[in-house]
């Protein structure tokens, strides 16, 4: 199953920096780069995270797979102090072009932790906001 993928990086949850926003950008920035995420940008802007990264492959099995391990890094930082309530994530060309997008909520963190969500819904929730460019 696809989901499973995502939650795969929710297994990446372990302990990180806590500190202040630039400590936790340049932590979920180094576990991304680590993931071999391909980063181009990371900025925080009042309590939203925009990410821009080019994607191993627009393939949907590969983005689930890199979306469970960006989800997984940014639910770490959440559980180690980081005041934000959504991350954004851009998916562009190695040339800038953009592809798709994505986002994931705060709030549904709670709701997965809290047991209102189960992996498999937790991890639908971020896979269908999924937006293509010019698919």
């Amino acid at each position: 199953m696809h989901r499973r993928s995502v939650l795969v990086g929710l297994a990446a949850l372990s302990a990180g920096c806590v500190g202040d926003n630039s400590q936790q950008i340049d932590a979920f920035e180094s576990y991304l780069s680590s993931s071999e995420v391909t980063v181009r940008s990371v900025e925080q802007t009042d309590n939203t995270v925009q990410l821009r990264y080019v994607p191993t492959g627009t393939e949907y099995e590969e983005l689930s797979a890199e979306i469970g391990t960006i989800s997984g890094g940014f639910i770490r930082e959440i559980e180690n102090g980081w005041g934000v309530n959504r991350l954004n994530a851009d998916l562009v060309s190695e040339e800038e072009q953009e592809i798709a997008q994505w986002h994931i909520k705060s709030e549904w963190i709670e709701e997965y932790r809290d047991g209102q969500l189960s992996p498999n819904q937790f991890s639908l929730r971020i896979i269908e906001t999924v937006e293509f460019t010019n698919r």
